[in-house]
């Protein structure tokens, strides 16, 4: 148990998250993220969508990798939205991905239409 422990703080603390025995860093996170802004053969006007489920719908494969990695890919994501204040395309994808690992909002109800007012609804439902 000791050993499980340790491993699985190694990976946190060395900035890596596990998916199914990959192992990602915060820069293939980010990387992932950018991958999925990207028109696909399937979609080459993928790029003029406004629609942030579209780019998923297109990269359905790395959305899902992200999602399986859970809340340690969800904390780097959280973090970087605290860090930047932004609401591009990119970070509203971060914000998709964490309400689906962390269950706050990820069905809208309270809405939410950019990625700060999700980080809001976040620290809202996380308040120590």
């Amino acid at each position: 148990m000791k050993r499980v422990l340790a491993v699985f703080l190694a990976v946190i603390l060395l900035g890596g998250c596990v998916n199914a025995g990959k192992s990602y860093t915060e820069a293939q996170l980010f990387g992932m993220i950018r991958e999925m802004t990207q028109a696909t053969d399937e979609n080459p006007m993928l790029g003029i969508s406004s629609n942030p489920y579209e780019y998923i719908r297109a990269h359905r494969e790395t959305y899902q990798s992200l999602v399986e990695g859970g809340m340690p890919v969800a904390q780097v994501f959280i973090r970087h939205l605290e860090q930047t204040g932004k609401n591009g395309l990119e970070e509203y994808l971060m914000a998709i991905v964490c309400a689906e690992i962390t269950g706050v909002d990820v069905e809208k109800e309270i809405g939410w239409s950019t990625a700060q007012e999700w980080l809001t609804l976040y620290k809202r439902n996380h308040q120590e």
